[in-house]
């Protein structure tokens, strides 16, 4: 009985807090204020830290919990800090402005805290700290990115770029292989920032796609090392799921994670941005290494396991599939729309 109110009571908790994360999120990109904006990122941040919490039985969660918390509350000073200084924009408001946002989504050279954080935390957590909880900052740095001229992006550009590409190349945890895969598209969200359009929402819409079917394949197979997908036995159907969504998210052409990046290349092809796009292609053929490298390990499970065999295929398998090769038939008219 006990066991059975407990779990009502998470229940509770994660839809109540789940809300106000929700709306601290609005309330930070619909704010015409900087305090509005600071409220709205404090409510998220503490609703975040009890989903984090509740229902945790493991010190790891815990520590991932309060790593995150002192990270947002450095964040958010920065930040206040900044808005004194924001009467106008200066190269001094721009920097604190850049520190704060980059610090409190986790983007390079301030991005320390996020492969930690991450590998602390269950998949379902990951996809939200890896999604939602961007949503604000990410919205925030367009907003100044339209009232300032946009140079302080490039550093950002840059060092997400590089950082991302050469953090996961050694990495053996999937969960930070995902953390470095997400600092190395916060490379390419801001880049998209710099042309006035909706490109970078789309981006990131994409992107949080292709994560979602990432993190609901490992969660399922309850995958957590490299190693995993060699040693366990599964069927080819998900080995081949997992291979393609992570070519995918990789940018492989022609599956669905290419067609983002293949928006900002030609929204940006012949402007000053050119040198970074090209920054950003180099780190991304690293990018496509490490996720080659897993979809080869994968493939060395199929050989040792000998799981070539027809078997039947779950819809989830299905369905993360047709995500990744949705790109063949979205390219068309996206092309199409940006050519008008």
């Amino acid at each position: 009985m006990s066991n059975a109110l407990f779990q009502v009571f998470k229940n509770f908790t994660f839809l109540l807090f789940s809300f106000t994360l929700m709306t601290g999120v609005y309330i930070a990109i619909s704010s015409n204020s900087w305090f509005g904006v600071w409220l709205g990122l404090e409510l998220n941040l503490m609703s975040f830290i009890p989903i984090i919490l509740v229902g945790s039985m493991n010190s790891v969660e815990v520590e991932a919990g309060l790593k995150y918390f002192l990270v947002q509350a450095c964040g958010s000073l920065v930040l206040l800090q900044s808005s004194l200084y924001m009467s106008s924009v200066s190269v001094l408001s721009t920097i604190l402005v850049m520190m704060a946002l980059s610090l409190k989504m986790g983007a390079a050279p301030f991005h320390f805290w996020f492969p930690m954080v991450l590998e602390g935390l269950d998949w379902g957590k990951v996809y939200l700290l890896s999604s939602l909880q961007k949503v604000a900052p990410l919205c925030l740095t367009y907003y100044w990115v339209l009232i300032s001229s946009g140079w302080g992006l490039m550093v950002v550009v840059v060092f997400s770029g590089v950082v991302g590409a050469l953090g996961g190349v050694n990495e053996l945890s999937l969960r930070k292989l995902l953390g470095y895969s997400s600092i190395n598209h916060l490379g390419w969200l801001p880049l998209a920032m710099i042309q006035p359009g909706k490109v970078w929402m789309e981006y990131f819409s994409i992107y949080i796609l292709m994560l979602l079917v990432v993190v609901w394949l490992f969660k399922i197979n309850d995958m957590h090392w490299m190693g995993q997908l060699v040693n366990l036995n599964m069927n080819i159907w998900t080995r081949v799921s997992i291979m393609m969504s992570m070519m995918s998210l990789g940018g492989l052409p022609p599956l669905l994670g290419f067609l983002p990046k293949w928006l900002v290349i030609q929204t940006l092809t012949g402007s000053f941005s050119s040198v970074l796009v090209l920054i950003l292609l180099s780190t991304n053929v690293v990018t496509l290494f490490f996720y080659l490298r897993l979809s080869l390990a994968s493939l060395a499970g199929m050989l040792r396991y000998n799981e070539f065999k027809s078997k039947s295929i779950s819809s989830s398998e299905v369905s993360s599939v047709l995500v990744n090769l949705s790109g063949l038939g979205l390219a068309g008219p996206v092309l199409f729309s940006l050519s008008q």
